[in-house]
């Protein structure tokens, strides 16, 4: 298979959602898994209604159909097993969706299992050597083996994926409240320079011509305590910005 080949059956997994990275990359592979079934599913059902037609032109549009459905479902299995770095696709979140089932071989043997019948079936179709009782032994298996192991799958997937995103609001919570305290002790300890400097403004005033110079000393100092105050507020709401960015993403 050409590269341009293997980017085209991966766009067609991903959609729009191509180069997605970060907790929508794992969503997007997720859904990319679930593509061996609704894949495979349409490309059977494109055979067994071939078999009722009569028409040569409704035999094509299945063999069309059929030629659609067939690499998202290909593609869909090569994520799960593959060892190779796909083109477009975040290669953490690949990384994640492998490591996540890597003790599950029977499951994901069993998908390439499903994908090859239904590959065989369509074949078949296509050479005009497919009965009804191909279809059939696909849809058992369809309904058998192959659904109790896509169900392991995607159940410990999207548990997974839950629980990460749990844990990432989790943390970016603390990592918000760890960064507003230190905030609010900034904050605090500006106004009592400012404070300072107001009072050391005050008695360098009472001072009169010798306290001149302190007292523009002071002065500056209030004015980088505001100057502290007004970059806090800015940092403060940064912070809470790229805080929902990460529990959002």
């Amino acid at each position: 298979m050409t590269a341009m080949n293997r980017l085209a059956d991966i766009t067609d997994v991903l959609g729009q959602q191509l180069g997605a990275t970060g907790i929508a990359a794992r969503v997007e592979l997720l859904r990319a898994v679930d593509m061996i079934r609704s894949h495979c599913a349409r490309a059977t059902l494109y055979c067994a209604a071939g078999l009722l037609f009569d028409d040569p032109r409704d035999r094509e549009a299945c063999i069309a159909g059929i030629g659609r459905a067939m690499p998202g479902a290909h593609a869909g299995v090569r994520l799960l097993s593959g060892d190779e770095v796909e083109p477009g696709i975040d290669p953490v979140a690949l990384a994640w969706l492998r490591d996540t089932v890597a003790d599950m071989p029977d499951s994901i043997a069993q998908m390439g299992h499903f994908v090859a019948a239904v590959s065989d079936l369509a074949k078949a179709f296509a050479n005009e050597t497919c009965k009804p009782d191909d279809v059939r032994e696909v849809t058992r298996f369809a309904a058998g083996a192959f659904n109790e192991h896509f169900a392991k799958l995607v159940n410990r997937l999207s548990e997974h994926l839950h629980s990460d995103r749990i844990v990432r609001r989790a943390t970016a919570n603390q990592t918000g409240a760890d960064a507003r305290t230190a905030l609010r002790e900034i904050s605090e300890i500006s106004r009592n320079v400012g404070l300072i400097a107001i009072n050391a403004s005050i008695e360098a005033a009472h001072v009169g011509e010798q306290g001149r110079g302190f007292a523009v000393i002071a002065t500056e100092i209030r004015e980088l305590s505001e100057k502290i105050e007004q970059a806090n507020t800015r940092v403060q709401a940064q912070v809470d910005a790229l805080i929902h960015q990460v529990i959002d993403d």
